[in-house]
């Protein structure tokens, strides 16, 4: 009785592993956020145009791409719109995304940049957020 109740541990550990979700990044609401836009405020300011008493909802095209010779980061995963650099993806998911991926990442998908409203009280700066449901539709 005692070699069934191995059996049966054993049984169950391996489903967990084989069934259970990896650190795949999965997110319900299909928008990825990325980080270091306030460092290029003025290219979404070029892309979005000035700021407005209205937040802004632009859906644009987008295209991550690998950029190994980033002093910061040799898995850094950059964010630009129209040729421009409007952020990166964190350090974690590019770090994910180098693991799983044997060649670099070129990757064109939808974006909205939002934000970038200006009003007599406050002033909001523009952001960016990649259209995914998961992290690994760059690995596509």
């Amino acid at each position: 009785m005692f070699w069934l109740w191995i059996l049966v541990i054993i049984f169950v550990l391996i489903v967990i592993v084989i069934f259970l979700p990896s650190n795949k990044k999965i997110n319900a609401s299909g928008t990825f956020e990325i980080v270091g836009e306030a460092a290029y405020q003025s290219n979404l300011k070029k892309i979005a145009g000035p700021k407005t008493k209205e937040a802004k909802y632009l859906t644009v095209s987008a295209l991550i791409e690998s950029e190994p010779k980033n002093k910061h980061d040799k898995n850094a995963l950059k964010v630009t719109i129209q040729g421009l650099t409007v952020g990166y993806l964190s350090r974690e998911e590019a770090s994910y995304i180098a693991a799983k991926s044997t060649k670099p990442i070129f990757k064109p998908v939808m974006a909205t940049i939002v934000g970038g409203w200006k009003d007599k009280t406050s002033e909001g700066q523009y952001g960016v957020k990649l259209l995914l449901t998961s992290i690994d539709d760059l690995l596509l």
